[in-house]
């Protein structure tokens, strides 16, 4: 087994998580704001290497019926250089409501609408691959 890299890709912030080597413990890694789709590629084969990242789960956003969303269909293209670019596989998942599940979570505990803008997108990621995970239990 390997470390696993979740992302929440967003229009402004990209939220990363990421598993431990045995794929049992997932923690919030960092947000990333982005200009452009070059940047987050730049910036996520730093992360690729630095961390030994064996997949990534890559959050693709539906509609409430099931069909993409025209992000989820710019997301899948993504999906696709990653995996031409970095020799990595990239598995799919749905990510509807992770912000808002990863929203309601924070104001729960409390935390300050400030830090919440900060700190969403990771933690909509750990959502990302926490279900992933699960998924694979099942």
């Amino acid at each position: 087994m390997g470390r696993l890299l979740a992302i929440d890709y967003g229009e402004k912030r990209v939220g990363l998580a990421l598993s431990d080597a045995e794929q049992r413990i997932v923690f919030p890694a960092k947000n990333l704001n982005i200009k452009s789709e070059n940047e987050f590629l730049l910036e996520l084969k730093k992360i690729i290497t630095a961390e030994s990242i064996e997949k990534i789960i890559l959050g693709v956003p539906k509609n409430r019926d099931g069909s993409l969303t025209s992000r989820g269909k710019q997301i899948i293209e993504l999906a696709a250089t990653i995996q031409k670019n970095f020799n990595c596989p990239v598995v799919l998942i749905d990510e509807t409501f992770t912000s808002r599940q990863a929203e309601d979570f924070l104001i729960e505990m409390d935390v300050s609408r400030q830090t919440r803008k900060k700190i969403t997108d990771k933690i909509a990621a750990v959502f990302i691959l926490q279900s992933y995970l699960q998924n694979l239990k099942k």
